[in-house]
This record gives C-alpha cells, sequence and structure tokens, in this order.
C-alpha cells in the first residue's frame, strides 16, 4: 500500500509557516529609532480576555481616625478600598498582498526556499510597519482614530496630564489621579533645570512610586539641554569618586546598559532618550517648543494579548486580483495605575 501523503496548497503552506511573528531586528535607516515604544512593550503585561482591562487603583488616602483619651467615641467605619481605572483592549493592523504573477515569477516547482524568503521579506516588514504605526500613535497629541472611527491606542499625552479622566476616573474627584506637567514656555538655559528639579520632586511626593524611570525628549529639548543648563551649572564630580553613570556637566562619564540601546545621556541619573516621534508635537496643542516626557514604567505599561503578540491571518485568495492575502494584527494598548510619577515638561526653547 502506497505510503499516506497530504497535499497542502501554496496558501496553507504559508499559513503554517507564518503562525507566529518573532520580534525582528530593525536593521534598515528607514526606520526611526522608537525609545518610547521599545520601553512601553518591554514592559508590557498581557490581559486575559474580556471587552475591558481593569485596574485596581488604592483608594482612602485621607486618614478617618483621631486621637482617643478616657471615654472617648471610637465609631467603626468601612472606608473604600480601591477603585478601578477600565481600558479596552485596541487593534493595529496591516494588511500583505502577495502578487500572483510575482508567485509565479518566482516559484520553483519543487522548492518552497524562493516564495519563503519573498513572503518572511514581507511579513517581517509588516511587523515593522506595525511598531512604527504603534510608535506614532503612542506619541499622538491625543488618541486619534482610523477613518471608519476605530480607537487608537490610547496616546500617552491622554496618560500624562494634569486634567481630565483616565481610566474612567476623573482627576476633580481623585486629585491625585493627575500627572505633574509644566507648560511655561522660557529658554532652557534659564529655566530648565529647576522646572526639572521642581517636576521631579513632585512627582515622588506619594509613596509607592519614585518619579519616572526613563525620560523622552524631542530634538530641540535635546539640543538645549546638552547646550545649556546642566552643562554649565551642572553636577561637578570629586576627584576621588568612583566612576559611575554619565550626567550632564561631568566630563568623567561611563555608559551603563539600557537595553535595547544606550541613552543619550541621564539626567539626575535618570537615562534619557531622544525620540524622534516627539518632535512633531514641538509645534502642536501640546507644546509650543521641545518637550520632556518622564514614565515610570511601573506605573505606565502596555497591556497586549498573550501569547504571540503579532498574529497572522490565514492566506486567501483575494476576490478582485490574481494573488493572496493575509492581515497581520497586534492587540494591545497602554494602561496606568499611578498617574501622578509621570511627568511632562513643555515649550522649552
Amino acid at each position: 500500500m502506497a505510503a499516506p501523503s497530504l497535499s497542502l496548497t501554496l496558501e496553507d503552506q504559508l499559513t503554517i509557516h507564518f503562525k507566529e511573528i518573532g520580534e525582528k531586528r530593525l536593521n534598515s535607516q528607514a526606520w526611526p529609532r522608537s525609545p518610547i515604544m521599545e520601553m512601553m512593550t518591554a514592559k508590557a503585561k498581557p490581559y486575559k480576555g474580556g471587552v475591558y482591562i481593569q485596574e485596581q487603583l488604592e483608594d482612602g488616602y485621607e486618614p478617618t481616625g483621631s486621637a482617643v483619651d478616657e471615654g472617648s467615641d471610637m465609631p467603626a467605619s468601612q472606608p473604600n478600598l480601591t477603585i478601578a481605572a477600565m481600558y479596552q483592549p485596541r487593534w493595529v493592523v496591516e494588511t500583505l498582498y502577495l502578487d500572483g504573477i510575482k508567485q509565479m515569477k518566482i516559484a520553483d516547482r519543487g522548492d518552497m526556499g524562493p516564495i519563503l524568503n519573498w513572503v518572511q521579506e514581507q511579513v517581517d516588514k509588516k511587523g515593522r510597519q506595525i511598531r512604527e504605526n504603534l510608535a506614532r500613535m503612542l506619541c499622538l497629541s491625543t488618541t486619534g482614530s482610523a477613518a471608519d472611527g476605530s480607537t487608537n491606542p490610547t496616546s500617552l499625552f491622554d496618560i500624562v496630564k494634569a486634567t481630565g479622566d483616565l481610566g474612567g476616573v476623573p482627576v476633580t474627584s481623585y486629585p491625585w489621579w493627575a500627572a505633574v506637567v509644566d507648560n511655561t514656555a522660557g529658554a532652557f538655559s534659564s529655566t530648565g533645570p529647576s522646572r526639572i528639579r521642581t517636576a521631579l520632586r513632585t512627582a515622588r511626593k506619594y509613596t509607592g512610586f519614585s518619579g519616572p524611570t526613563c525620560l523622552f525628549v524631542s530634538g530641540t529639548a535635546h539640543d538645549a539641554m546638552k547646550a545649556h543648563g546642566y552643562t554649565k551649572t551642572g553636577y561637578v564630580r570629586a576627584p576621588d569618586a568612583s566612576m559611575g553613570a554619565y550626567e550632564l556637566g561631568d566630563p568623567k562619564y561611563h555608559w551603563s546598559a539600557h537595553a535595547p540601546f544606550e541613552p543619550d545621556f541621564m539626567v539626575e541619573g535618570i537615562p534619557t532618550y531622544y525620540d524622534s516621534h516627539l518632535d512633531a508635537l514641538e509645534s502642536s496643542t501640546i507644546s509650543t517648543g521641545g518637550l520632556i516626557l518622564g514614565i515610570n514604567d511601573e506605573a505606565v505599561f502596555m497591556r497586549q494579548r498573550g501569547g504571540s503578540v503579532f498574529s497572522v491571518e490565514k492566506f486567501r485568495d483575494s476576490e478582485r486580483k490574481l494573488g493572496t492575502y493575509t492581515r497581520i494584527l497586534y492587540g494591545g494598548t497602554p494602561v496606568c495605575i499611578n498617574r501622578s510619577s509621570n511627568i511632562l515638561i513643555t515649550s522649552i526653547t
């Protein structure tokens, strides 16, 4: 009896081959570096399914007790322990189309290698396009929407705000649910260091979080911070001090490792990165100059689908063209469990 055989269509073979998409190294100069997106996804946590993502916030910060003495009444009360911030998972998609004529040019009757190499390049590029699209969405002045009304993943600038609801929790009722925002315009050389000191002190007001763990700057802020302020009046290292992380104004430096790439410089021990996606906000409703965004990566992070973050649908025949196509999807959105540990300083010149 002949051995059983299995005949698969090209579409089936491609679907099996691309069941999962892993993280790909960006090796082209055309793709901008994306420190914000890298940080957010590096600290990502899975959500367990459902229409909403619920994050528990501690409530009841005001003491309800008092001093007592002989004969004092001590009524018992049950304070509210937590409130829930509610978020919704969002989806970003890219469509991959494989032209049928191109397939026939490349295809070999026996060897799947040429086809797989060609399609692998296409899939890798689509994965990078999703990552670039996500990086741009995170840096919009406010959470945008697609042409059909679908909502983008939440913009970080709707999270790092001193006003407005987030996750259904209003700042007017919960003043601790506000980020530290400084919109005072001015030259960094004269006001920059003091603005940073004040913002960091304020962001470290509450226990549990110690202010930003990363700072991200636009181009104007990057150049101003290196040209003025800290570099002129900044840190002075004692002659007998040991080698440490590089600080602005300190001519003796040593980089410490911060994956996936080194920071541009350090500010008060905080790694600081230039992200070109912030440049578009230097003339916007957010800022009229350079800006500094400080994120605590334990307080703000991505909730994304578990398992394979990127998924590929089954390849199928196009109805209108000679070819096949699939859709590559990413599911996730930024969430926040503590707003007050994050800072935004705008309008830097």
